[in-house]
Parts: structure tokens; sequence; C-alpha cells
């Protein structure tokens, strides 16, 4: 055996990084472009001196910059880190890019005059409505992603793969497939089911029943697809990852239960107004996604492997 290639570990990193800044850049880009500026950050600029046209394409690009500069400063505090920390500090990094964001832009904004063509006009777009078409587009995002895995294998998995990993780690199996394609079907199904309630919500009052119930529709069969793959891949899994999924579940509703008591207790001593089912559903649904998300990494690191066996 030959001396260990020593300079191999940064070749491998620099291009990581690099494709994580394209990638991000690439999904801010198309968001920017569905997106209004901020009434209030615009007449911000203005009154400091500076035109309507340049503040408008500041505010388009400064989201792009931003998600650019701020991921990749997140993967290299995260080098060499467990899976748990890596998710706790991707989240946060997550979260202020989504708040600088919502600073910038109305997201999907742009997007409503094509719906509207179909749906007919809709109700401006309250917290909850782009809450709901954010999880949506990331729902859809980690679905098509999801399915490129069970179509192409290993180099699907590589290219959209922020790190450099053991290409033993990037192998998709051909049983794997199978896996990949249903949990793609599922997260695209969630898409379509949340996309529709936002639909539902800001129809307005005089729609007509038959558009009413054509979302609907949709939104039922959103919802069937995403129940069934659910049940398929959960009858599929194995010890671990079943393990996994019900680690999730329970802290989710550990969130929620916490958070539900915290309004209630709210409402009772000042009498805010009453938490709606979407409002519910929309916050429920971030949270099975996200704490998935962060279980599966602890459980992806050696420890939790160690652990779970």
């Amino acid at each position: 055996m030959g001396p260990l290639p020593l300079s191999s570990t940064p070749p491998a990193a620099r291009p990581s990084l690099l494709r994580a800044a394209l990638t991000v850049g690439g999904v801010f880009a198309l968001l920017s472009a569905t997106g209004a500026p901020t009434p209030k950050t615009l007449k911000r600029l203005v009154d400091a001196g500076a035109s309507a046209e340049a503040a408008t394409v500041a505010l388009h690009v400064a989201p792009v910059l931003i998600a650019v500069v701020g991921l990749t400063a997140g993967l290299l505090l995260v080098r060499g880190r467990g899976g748990v920390m890596k998710s706790a500090v991707l989240a946060v990094v997550g979260g202020v890019i989504g708040f600088l964001t919502a600073f910038c832009l109305e997201l999907f904004v742009g997007v409503l005059p094509l719906l509207e063509i179909v749906t007919g006009p809709l109700r401006e777009a309250t917290v909850v409505d782009v809450a709901a078409w954010s999880l949506a587009t990331l729902s859809l995002v980690f679905g098509c992603m999801t399915l490129a895995i069970a179509r192409f294998g290993a180099p699907a998995m590589q290219a959209i793969n922020f790190e450099a990993l053991d290409p033993e780690c990037l192998e998709v199996r051909k049983a794997d497939r199978s896996m990949f394609l249903q949990s793609g079907y599922g997260m695209i199904g969630q898409a379509v089911f949340v996309g529709a309630l936002a639909v539902l919500h800001q129809l307005s009052p005089d729609a007509s029943g038959a558009l009413r119930g054509g979302a609907s529709v949709v939104l039922a069969l959103g919802l069937i697809a995403f129940t069934a793959s659910s049940w398929i891949l959960w009858r599929r899994m194995d010890e671990l990852m079943r393990r996994m999924v019900v680690e999730s579940y329970a802290w989710t509703g550990l969130f929620a239960t916490v958070g539900l008591m915290a309004w209630a207790t709210i409402d009772a001593l000042t009498g805010a107004t009453a938490f709606s089912a979407y409002a519910g559903i929309v916050i429920l649904l971030f949270l099975q996604t996200f704490v998935t998300m962060f279980i599966a990494a602890g459980f992806g690191a050696p420890g939790g492997r160690k652990e779970a066996q």
C-alpha cells in the first residue's frame, strides 16, 4: 500500500463550498424572481436617497448574496462537527437568512398574478400564507432532489451534497432507489396539499363553489399521496429508521404541546385572537419537517449510529 494522499482532503472541500454557494445562489435567485420588494424597506431606501429602480434591484439581489455568504460561513463553522451540531448551526443560519430575506422581499407575490389566471383574485397574503407557500416550495425542492437521487443515484447524491464524503456514503443501491422514489412522491404530495390549502385560504369570498371544490380535490389528492407514501415507507423501514421517525414525532408532539399551552395561556390572560387551525397545521408541518431532518442528522452521526445499535 502506497502513502496516503495527504493533500486529498482540502481539494475535495473547496469544490464542495463552491457547489454549495452555486446551489443556494441559484435557488435564492429563483425565489427572488417570485417576490417583490417589501414596501417599508423600499420606502426607507428611497427616503435615504436611492432611486426606486436601484432600490428594487438591490432588494432582489441582496437575499441571494446573503444566502450565499450565510451558508458558506455556516458550512465553514460546522466542518468537523457532529451531525446534531451541524443541524443546529445550519438551522440558525437558515433562520437568519430567512429573516433578512423577508426584510428585503415578499416572496411569491410575483407568482400570484399567474395563479390568479386560474383562481381569480386572491386576497393579500398574510404571514401564515407566506409560511405555507414557503413550506410548499421547500417540500417541492426536497421532493425533486429525492426523485433525482432515485433516478440518477450516486451522481445526484454527490451533486446536492455540500460536503466531501467517502464514496461509500454516497452509494445508492438499487433497493434504495424505490425508497427515494416513494419519499419524493410523498414530499411532492405535501407540497401540493399545502399549496392548495394556501389557495383555499386566499380565495376571495365571492369565489365560485366549483373553484373551491377544485382546490379541495387537489388538496385531497396531495394529502392522499403524502399519506400513502408515509405508510408504504413505514412498512419498509428497518428498526433504526422507524426509531428515527418515532423520535421525530415524539419531539414534534412535545414542541407542539408546549407551544399550544403557551398560546392558550396568553389567550386566557389577554383575550388574544384565537389560534386558527390553518396556522396550527402549517406550524405543525414545519415542526415535523425540520425536527425529522434534525433527528436524522443525529442518527447519521457516528455516535448516533452507535447508540442506536
